[in-house]
């Protein structure tokens, strides 16, 4: 019986001085601080935490800008896509457009040749061809 006493009292012990070591290590590593409010200390003549928090204060009033613009460009968009006339336009645009490259593809003009009579990229023109030749159904 007094083998367990023996056993927690060490057991207790250590614990204690695990303690007692992360005490003195923390107080040890702690920087010293002046007592006070962390703007209070920049104030007293510490150059770095004055230019740190003129840096941030800096940062933070061109984020609220940012974020403004990004505001009414958000809003700008909101109220081009409510529009009647927004969808209407492109369609019909990139109907005639389609229905133009598939013309010259069907009377044998290549891909180079269409896209300079349209005004697009190659690429473009390649890509919408072959789009309608993985859709035939919808060609009709």
């Amino acid at each position: 019986m007094w083998q367990w006493f023996l056993a927690g009292g060490l057991i207790l012990a250590n614990v204690a001085t695990v303690l007692v070591v992360v005490v003195v290590v923390r107080r040890h590593l702690r920087p010293a601080v002046a007592p006070g409010r962390p703007d209070e200390v920049a104030g007293q003549g510490n150059p770095p935490m004055a230019d740190l928090d003129a840096r941030l204060a800096a940062r933070a009033e061109r984020l609220r800008r940012l974020l403004a613009a990004a505001d009414e460009r958000i809003a700008e968009l909101r109220r081009l896509s409510e529009e009647p006339h927004a969808a209407g336009v492109a369609a019909p645009l990139a109907d005639r457009r389609r229905s133009e490259i598939l013309r010259l593809a069907d009377e044998g003009v290549d891909p180079v040749g269409i896209a300079r009579q349209v005004g697009m990229h190659v690429g473009e023109v390649e890509l919408m061809l072959n789009l309608d030749r993985s859709a035939p159904m919808e060609r009709a």
